[in-house]
């Protein structure tokens, strides 16, 4: 199964769409992993490149994360938001 890059997302619904910028942000993304993915194969006999490319990836996956994060959270709907039910069952 080959790899994924992990700041893909599905579009489902077009109005849950990230903006623009957050668009532009997440193709950034996925470009630096990749050339950073190529440039740590061509590298990988060299412990302290590799440990320092890796490093850098889990940066952009948690920059990744925060985008998404941020994206959800624009565009988060009230009726999304408000609950009347609650998240957990009350403990008897």
């Amino acid at each position: 199964m080959p790899y994924q890059i992990p700041f893909e997302f599905p579009h489902l619904d077009p109005s849950d769409d990230p903006a623009e910028e957050l668009v532009e942000a997440f193709e950034l993304f996925m470009e630096l992993w990749a050339k950073l993915g190529s440039f740590r194969a061509k590298h990988q006999s060299d412990r302290v490149l590799t440990a320092l490319i890796d490093h850098q990836r889990r940066q952009l996956e948690i920059g990744g994360l925060l985008l998404s994060l941020e994206s959800d959270l624009r565009n988060d709907k009230p009726d999304r938001v408000s609950r009347k039910e609650p998240l957990h069952a009350p403990s008897k």
